[in-house]
């Protein structure tokens, strides 16, 4: 059980470098949406950034992170199709901005995200072509 929600604590989603924690509170409902949907722990890789652990991990100068809008997360044991069609029955998330790195997925709550199509969205095809494609980076699948 966690401190912020039934199944987050506040470590989860706090910077790592200075243990700040300012996140919109719609982001601590969505991943526990999403820990519904799975059935199974969600592993957030990075929650809230303050400005300084942000530019020390190469985040961009206004990154939703900083603004306690944005979290990193993975599933254990999906595919990356997997977790892109589970993160996107999130209405949060969906609304928000979804994007992939490597195995982990950023999910976003800001409303006014340009969702950029990329020809990923909804087609496993398509998804798995993209990511077979990338060396490594982000990209905004929603």
């Amino acid at each position: 059980m966690g401190d912020l929600s039934f199944h987050f604590s506040r470590q989860e989603l706090a910077c790592r470098c200075c243990g700040r924690l300012q996140i919109e509170k719609r982001l601590i409902g969505a991943p526990e949406d999403l820990r519904s949907r799975a059935g199974v722990r969600i592993v957030i890789h990075a929650g809230y950034r303050c400005p300084a652990h942000n530019l020390e991990v190469g985040g961009v100068p206004d990154s939703e992170h900083t603004r306690g809008l944005a979290a990193d997360i993975h599933v254990p044991g999906l595919t990356l199709q997997a977790m892109y069609e589970l993160v996107s029955q999130v209405p949060l998330f969906a609304a928000g901005g979804i994007g992939a790195y490597d195995r982990i997925f950023y999910t976003s709550t800001c409303g006014d995200i340009v969702r950029a199509g990329h020809g990923c969205a909804g087609s496993t095809s398509a998804l798995k072509s993209w990511y077979k494609s990338q060396k490594r980076g982000w990209h905004r699948l929603r």
